[in-house]
C-alpha cells in the first residue's frame, strides 16, 4: 500500500488541489495511522482465494484482496474493472470510493 500511495502521489495531489509540502504531510499523517501487514503473515489460503477470484483480472493487486480476505474486511477501490470483476465472481465485501463520496 506504501508504494500504491506514493505511485499515485500526483493524481492524488491533482485531485485534492494540496501543495507538494501538504500532500506529504497529509501521506505522512495517512500512512502513520495505518496499521500495515507483512504479506508472509497472510495464510496461504487467503492468498489462493485472492488468487482465483482475481489474477486475471489484475494480478498486481491480488495482495489488495489477500489482505481483505484474511481480515474479514472490505475492499476499498475506485477501479471499476476490479470491481466489475469480483463482483462478476460473487465477491461483494467491496467498498468504491464513490460510495465513500456519496456517505
Amino acid at each position: 500500500m506504501q508504494i500504491e500511495l506514493v505511485r499515485h502521489k500526483e493524481r492524488i495531489q491533482q485531485l485534492s488541489g494540496l501543495g507538494n509540502e501538504a500532500l506529504l504531510e497529509l501521506l505522512y499523517e495517512l500512512m502513520s495511522r495505518i496499521e500495515f501487514i507483512n504479506e508472509a503473515c497472510i495464510p496461504f489460503s487467503c492468498w489462493q482465494r485472492a488468487h482465483q477470484l482475481f489474477a486475471d483480472i489484475d494480478p498486481n493487486d491480488v495482495p489488495f484482496l489477500a489482505v481483505a480476505i484474511h481480515l474479514n474486511g472490505q475492499l476499498w477501490t475506485g477501479d471499476r474493472r476490479m470491481t466489475d470483476g469480483l463482483l462478476a465472481r460473487g465477491y461483494t465485501e467491496l467498498v468504491t470510493t464513490r460510495q465513500l463520496l456519496d456517505e
